[in-house]
């Protein structure tokens, strides 16, 4: 819920980056390839800019507030791989450091859990 005016402005530019990858698939269903790869690196940037934007305001979602609940036990399986320094998190991002980009797929084990099970959707 919004509580301030200044928490929503990361919003906007939320819903800019939303409207330019909808914007990129209807292009690119239009068979304007370039333009649709265009206008998704647009929305990459302001998608960056929305991130830097809300902790600079200290703004959050609920979303935010539900990733780590939802995912705290495998968010604590990833405590391994900081110590090993093949991981770093803040509580913006789980970011592999170099070595740690070649061990990528075990880094990503602890989320495994969470995938559909097959035959279910």
């Amino acid at each position: 819920m919004i509580k301030r005016k200044r928490d929503i402005v990361p919003s906007l530019f939320t819903m800019l980056n939303l409207f330019f990858g909808f914007f990129a698939i209807v292009i690119a269903i239009k068979g304007n390839f370039v333009q649709a790869a265009w206008l998704i690196i647009i929305a990459g940037i302001w998608d960056g800019i929305d991130g830097k934007i809300a902790r600079m305001t200290h703004t959050y979602s609920e979303f935010g507030i539900q990733f780590d609940d939802y995912f705290q036990e495998a968010l604590q399986n990833l405590e391994t791989h900081v110590s090993d320094g093949l991981v770093r998190l803040t509580p913006e991002t789980i970011e592999p450091t170099g070595i740690g980009r070649i061990f990528l797929r075990n880094i990503a084990m602890p989320f495994d859990a969470y995938l559909p099970k097959e035959g279910e959707k």
